[in-house]
């Protein structure tokens, strides 16, 4: 099984994304925090994780180029989750990620 890759948000919204490269797509799943929770990296992990493992809805494709040698991929990763979550509001965040 492929490695997950994990991305916490340092502001609010709140949230921690599940990654996992699949062919010449990286596969993400969000676990969204409320403003009214104490937000917890460890419940962010288990969330997303279960919701990328899982066949339900909450998950989103985004092509990218696999780096042959594995060197890069935590590089691409975080690079895709920026760009992909960059000035978006929670009520966006729920609406891409089809929550």
């Amino acid at each position: 099984m492929e490695q997950i890759y994990y991305y916490h948000s340092k502001s609010t919204p709140r949230f921690t994304i599940a990654g996992r490269f699949n062919n010449s797509h990286l596969v993400l799943a969000i676990a969204l925090c409320s403003e009214k929770d104490q937000f917890v990296k460890r419940l962010g992990r288990i969330k997303a994780r279960g919701r990328l493992n899982s066949n339900r809805q909450g998950k989103v494709n985004v092509p990218v180029k696999r780096d042959p040698e594995k060197k890069l991929m935590g590089r691409i990763f975080n690079l895709a989750v920026i760009e992909l979550t960059k000035s978006k509001n929670k009520e966006q965040l729920i609406r891409q990620f089809n929550l």
